[in-house]
């Protein structure tokens, strides 16, 4: 994903060999890897636009905390029933979202 340079993954993807090469699709040739639980591990010294994959788990609750992440570009991806943990309710009924497909089509017409 270029422009992307701070990724937070669940912890049994980075084995993959394609989390390994991702630094390759990195204009700069490096990312940071963040944990998943932890939205702001570094005070926003980086200010990276950041990529949130939460996808380990059916149902995941978004933190406010991850919404309110301040970062020049945040794309949180996760299941259609991910629930906001401030109010419960679902979390895509109540946030601007985009989903998969169009991202993908959306991606492709760059």
């Amino acid at each position: 994903m270029r422009g992307v340079g701070d990724f937070a993954i669940p912890n049994d993807w980075k084995s993959k060999r394609d989390w390994q090469r991702i630094h390759e699709s990195s204009p700069q040739r490096f990312v940071v890897s963040s944990p998943v639980d932890s939205h702001d591990p570094r005070h926003n010294d980086l200010r990276l636009p950041r990529a949130t994959f939460l996808l380990d788990q059916p149902a995941p609750e978004i933190p406010t905390a991850l919404i309110n992440l301040d970062r020049p570009f945040h794309i949180i991806i996760a299941p259609a029933d991910a629930l906001e943990t401030k109010t419960g309710r679902e979390f895509f009924s109540i946030h601007a979202h985009i989903r998969d497909y169009d991202l993908i089509r959306r991606l492709g017409e760059l």
